[in-house]
């Protein structure tokens, strides 16, 4: 999982400052990590949707979750919760130090 990260800051009106134990800067735009796949949607990937987590074929009769879906969960280029599933698992595993492996084990 992530690492924690502990902060020392200076108490107010304390004698000892504590703020030198404090690390300098550190830029955060180079990790140590593998780097994630760049896109999550399967075709790009060069694979397909499976046939039944399309929109139609996951919610079948219910036009108000394929609406509720559509309008407030899939983002603009996404077409079904398949494709949804994919951007979240990316998401948490962008945080942990192996991207890939934390993004396999989100998603499957």
């Amino acid at each position: 999982m992530a690492d924690a990260m502990q902060f020392e800051f200076p108490v107010s009106g304390s004698k000892e400052k504590s703020s030198d134990k404090i690390i300098g800067n550190v830029d955060i735009r180079k990790k140590d990590a593998e780097k994630g796949p760049e896109s999550d949607l399967p075709e790009v990937l060069g694979e397909t949707t499976p046939a039944h987590y399309t929109l139609e074929e996951y919610y079948k009769e219910d036009e108000l979750g394929q609406e509720v879906l559509r309008n407030k969960y899939l983002a603009p280029w996404e077409n079904n919760p398949y494709d949804m599933w994919k951007r979240i698992a990316k998401a948490m595993a962008s945080v942990e130090k192996d991207i890939d492996l934390w993004y396999k084990r989100f998603f499957t």
